[in-house]
């Protein structure tokens, strides 16, 4: 199932999404596809059990959005369609 929305940043405010999720999921699985592949946001969402990650790096985030986008206009709700195109369409090419 695909549900789209904002989040806060910072620690307290991924917890409770985080926490949500799992309450609505019934603690599945959750695939999480993100641009980065290191940093304190992947730490802080490999302690969660139930959330796989799946890093999209930005390169090629940013090569796919090109190939599919003829504007090659660039915003936060694209990308993150994008991030997920990726993820639904190759997770075989993400680790």
């Amino acid at each position: 199932k695909r549900k789209c929305g904002k989040v806060g940043a910072g620690p307290e405010a991924l917890g409770k999404w985080l926490k949500e999720l799992k309450d609505q999921t019934g603690g599945a699985k959750i695939a999480l596809s993100l641009e980065q592949s290191e940093g304190a946001l992947i730490n802080f969402l490999s302690q969660y059990e139930n959330i796989d990650i799946y890093p999209v790096l930005p390169a090629t985030q940013s090569r796919y959005r090109r190939a599919f986008t003829t504007s090659g206009a660039k915003d936060d709700p694209s990308d993150a369609e994008c991030i997920l195109d990726i993820l639904l369409k190759h997770p075989e090419q993400l680790r």
